[in-house]
């Protein structure tokens, strides 16, 4: 029986979740905390039943990222195109992510938005392969 209720309650939640916009806070490293530590927000807006467009917003206002989340086992992983920015509001670098590692070409910006070295990134390993200098 509280089996069933622990397994209503969960479904409940991502149903919820999938439903409406939902916010949490973040850690100078994107990790999530509790709202007296945290220097960002997130504002997810569901796309699919399991992924989720998000907003990485400080809490002065200024944009961090954009990019795609998919959920899994109850944990948002980065999955999909994210696009992080300078205080500025200038970007700073572009690529993709897939579940949860860095991937492929990642184009590169500074603070005026010149462009800078692209870095190369293996597929599902997450680790920088090269500098590309275009």
């Amino acid at each position: 029986m509280k089996f069933h209720l622990a397994f209503v309650f969960l479904l409940m939640s991502l149903m919820s979740i999938c439903q409406e916009d939902k916010s949490d806070y973040l850690d100078m490293y994107l990790d999530v905390t509790e709202k007296r530590d945290a220097i960002y927000q997130r504002v997810l807006t569901p796309l699919d039943e399991s992924v989720f467009g998000a907003e990485i917003v400080s809490l002065n206002g200024m944009v961090k990222a954009k990019g795609v989340y998919f959920l899994e086992d109850g944990e948002l992983i980065p999955n999909g195109s994210f696009v992080f920015f300078h205080p500025n509001g200038k970007k700073e670098s572009e690529g993709r992510y897939k579940m949860g590692y860095k991937v492929d070409a990642w184009k590169r910006y500074d603070s005026t938005g010149t462009e800078k070295t692209s870095k190369y990134y293996q597929s599902d390993l997450g680790n920088l392969i090269q500098s590309i200098s275009e």
